[in-house]
């Protein structure tokens, strides 16, 4: 626990740090940091979208609702 205070304060001073939990590593970082990663990947989204809709009118780049529902056995 002393480890994440530990770690949670050099964060705050702009220091990443990286630190196990139960075999699972984890980064402490700084809020900007995460604010930042946050929009590379708001970013990611939009370009995905992007290529999303622009392939939006190609044949066979949507199926209509009913066949779904029907593929599912949801009707």
């Amino acid at each position: 626990m002393d480890d994440i205070i530990a770690a949670a304060k050099s964060a705050a001073d702009g220091e990443r740090t990286i630190i196990e939990i139960d075999g699972m590593r984890v980064a402490i970082v700084s809020e900007s940091d995460a604010e930042y990663l946050e929009a590379l990947e708001d970013a990611e989204d939009i370009r995905d979208a992007e290529a999303i809709l622009e392939r939006i009118d190609e044949p066979g780049a949507t199926v209509p609702f009913d066949q779904v529902m029907t593929e599912f056995g949801l009707n």
